[in-house]
């Protein structure tokens, strides 16, 4: 495919919003190879088209948090199909909400359990995204 509607389909997808997750769940098990740069930024490696959908969808709920805080993030590609369907019937803004605050569950009993200044750091950021939410 050429580059320039690879990205529009990126583009699409992502201003499809909650309406394109069904069609990104469903091309998460796509193999076929990715080698062009999306929507401005190099695809770092050589990504899957199933790498890519789980990217797009994971990034419009959870959005793209700082590397040291990721190990917080609620979705993987095993678990998003049946987070999606416990959440089934939620606004896009919902789902963000619903994710960032089991998101902060974890990242608080990981403080508590083993407290660190790169958890403290993600616990107050993973408030202030569940206040910004909230508002």
């Amino acid at each position: 495919m050429p580059e320039r509607d690879a990205v529009r389909a990126e583009r699409a997808l992502f201003d499809a919003g909650i309406r394109a997750f069904p069609t990104l769940l469903a091309h998460f098990g796509d193999r076929q190879l990715i080698q062009v740069r999306l929507n401005g930024r190099a695809v770092i490696g050589t990504p899957t088209v199933g790498d890519l959908c789980f990217d797009i969808l994971q990034t419009q709920i959870e959005d793209n948090w700082p590397k040291g805080f990721r190990q917080f993030y609620i979705l993987t590609p095993d678990n998003a199909k049946q987070w999606l369907d416990d959440h089934k019937g939620l606004s896009l803004r919902q789902l963000q909400l619903v994710s960032r605050e089991e998101s902060l569950r974890r990242a608080e009993a990981s403080l508590a359990a083993a407290p660190s200044d790169l958890t403290m750091k993600a616990v107050a950021f993973l408030r202030k995204e569940v206040a910004k939410l909230k508002q």
